[in-house]
């Protein structure tokens, strides 16, 4: 498994998913905060993040005192599986100035991401035009209607003689 680098955010699962995220958020807290100052708990309700939710620190020593101190512990039925955050939260990253960067930095990533979508739809409609242009490339092949019902291939070679 990757190692991830101390944050002041920490990444929480296995929290009970039948109470009520403002419930949780309170009782996160209520055992969080005696390790330092919290400046955000996020909870998503969506099916990949029930479950889950980020406590972020104004200081990494806090989360870490927290992180060690509180792993496994058991929380509303459930043990607390508690590990660093893969990336700042960005309530902290505000906090440090660097929130407008990371905002810039996804817009960028968007447009790259836009710019090679339109690209590889230009290439998707030149190989269509390109195969278009193969099947009207001449072949020795000749196809002939509206013969008369009694033309046979003398008939035809005499016609193509010249």
């Amino acid at each position: 498994m990757e190692e991830i680098s101390p944050k002041p955010t920490l990444y929480i699962n296995g929290l009970n998913g039948k109470i009520k995220k403002n419930e949780m958020t309170h009782q996160l807290y209520g055992i969080f905060h005696e390790y330092g100052k919290i400046v955000n708990i996020s909870i998503k309700r969506t099916k990949q993040m029930r479950e889950q939710a980020f406590i972020s620190f104004s200081d990494t020593n806090s989360a870490a005192t927290a992180m060690k101190k509180l792993q496994n512990t058991i929380f509303n039925q459930n043990p607390l599986k508690i590990s660093f955050a893969k990336t700042p939260s960005y309530e902290i990253m505000r906090r440090n100035g660097s929130g407008f960067q990371f905002k810039r930095t996804r817009r960028k990533i968007n447009q790259e991401r836009n710019k090679r979508r339109k690209q590889l739809e230009k290439e998707e409609n030149e190989k269509s035009s390109q195969k278009s242009v193969e099947r009207e490339t001449p072949t020795s092949i000749l196809f002939l209607e509206n013969l008369p019902e009694d033309a046979n291939i003398e008939f035809i070679n005499i016609l193509f003689e010249k």
